[in-house]
């Protein structure tokens, strides 16, 4: 299965459009309109079409995914980072169970089912230093 993502030439090798796509359920995932859609936490800031964060703080950046159905579907999450010299971002989707942990630059992509909420969050470790350039999630199918 693939998937237009809309992200250009940033898009991971196989992430083509095919009819019938699910829409994106994240608001300004590529940042076009500045931070509108996110809540920022402490040392997290615009730069440019990204969210950069400076390390020394620990909150969140989130979203709430708003018109994501929880419990019965599974979505395809995809995040491209860059700039990282330290530091890990974790992410949660859902209820608050820690989710991926991801410390590398470039394309990360991973699965889940949302739990008891819609929210999604990248929480910085202290010494975080990078920034999020694209954030996707799309419905892939009904759980049974």
């Amino acid at each position: 299965m693939s998937f237009d993502f809309g992200v250009g030439s940033n898009q991971p090798s196989g992430a083509r459009g095919t009819a019938g796509q699910t829409k994106d359920e994240v608001i300004n995932g590529q940042f076009l309109q500045g931070t509108q859609g996110w809540t920022l936490g402490a040392n997290w800031s615009l730069s440019g079409r990204s969210l950069l964060h400076e390390a020394g703080a620990i909150e969140a950046v989130s979203q709430d995914l708003a018109g994501a159905t929880h419990t019965t579907v599974t979505y395809s999450f995809m995040v491209h980072l860059s700039g990282i010299s330290a530091g890990t971002l974790t992410v949660t989707e859902g209820s608050g169970a820690t989710g991926e942990e991801l410390d590398a630059n470039g394309w990360h992509t991973w699965e889940a089912v949302l739990t008891t909420d819609t929210t999604l969050a990248f929480t910085p470790s202290t010494d975080f230093d990078g920034q999020i350039d694209v954030v996707r999630v799309r419905a892939l199918k009904v759980q049974p």
